[in-house]
């Protein structure tokens, strides 16, 4: 796809199961965490600062839109130029970034959702954070979610606010509906999304939009391309990330210090 505004990305995209599926397992929030994650060892690391030139600025990952019967999950990259250049690189990274994440599932016991326990108690610490502690929110949109979300089959009424924060107890995180979501994360399940300005993708875009008149082409990835991407090993310096010394483990707020006139009366 050709855009209007100068643009290099690649958006790889998967249809999984409806969002509503991963709800007590959160398994797309713990994918999306690795993924989307910016630390020292992470896919955004890697691709920014540690390989030169680098071949992108940011990197996103997680439920993109959702449907009543499905969700699209998807990785984002923006690329440098040199990233678009060699886009095919660029993927079979994120690829090797998941079959990272899939082997540690596999490998994983019960507790910590199909990862290292930190990585759960971290995202649920800062979801308690957000919801504890949320910013006064635009009032049409917060009644138009929670009319939304009264009509979830099995919903508490206690639950209609905290809802999207909720995470499963330690006990219940199971490594299942992880492992189960990352066997979907396949090339061939994959919708590929390349942009970028034909002067440097060097490809043909004969098919134009119906509204917006963007220049677009549709073909298959090759056999060859699938394969090569199926078996993408992960780079030797991706790993997980480690735990973060600044999420907090208590949410209870300090008494501020007495005047110094009072404390030496």
């Amino acid at each position: 796809m050709e855009p209007v505004r100068e643009a290099r990305m690649l958006r790889l995209l998967w249809e999984v199961e409806k969002e509503e599926a991963y709800v007590q397992s959160r398994a797309t929030r713990l994918a999306s965490a690795v993924l989307g994650s910016e630390v020292e060892g992470s896919l955004h690391w890697l691709l920014t600062r540690h390989l030169r030139p680098p071949l992108a600025t940011s990197v996103s990952a997680g439920v993109s839109y959702s449907f009543s019967d499905s969700s699209l999950f998807s990785v984002a990259v923006s690329l440098t130029p040199e990233g678009l250049a060699r886009h095919e690189e660029v993927s079979e990274l994120v690829y090797g970034a998941i079959h990272l994440l899939r082997e540690t599932a596999a490998a994983a016991p019960s507790g910590g959702g199909g990862l290292p326990p930190h990585v759960r108690t971290e995202r649920a610490t800062m979801a308690r954070l957000a919801f504890e502690f949320a910013d006064e929110a635009e009032p049409l949109g917060v009644v138009k979610a929670l009319a939304s979300r009264m009509h979830t089959p099995g919903l508490a009424p206690s639950q209609i606010l905290s809802r999207p924060y909720s995470w499963p107890d330690e006990e219940r995180a199971h490594p299942a509906p992880l492992r189960e979501l990352l066997e979907l994360l396949t090339p061939r399940r994959a919708l590929t999304l390349l942009v970028g300005p034909r002067s440097e993708t060097r490809l043909e875009a004969p098919l134009q939009e119906r509204w917006y008149g963007t220049p677009y082409n549709l073909q298959p990835v090759a056999h060859e391309a699938l394969t090569r991407l199926a078996e993408a090993a992960p780079h030797p310096d991706l790993r997980l990330p480690p735990p973060n010394p600044y999420v907090p483990d208590s949410f209870q707020l300090l008494e501020p210090p007495p005047p110094p006139a009072a404390a030496a009366a």
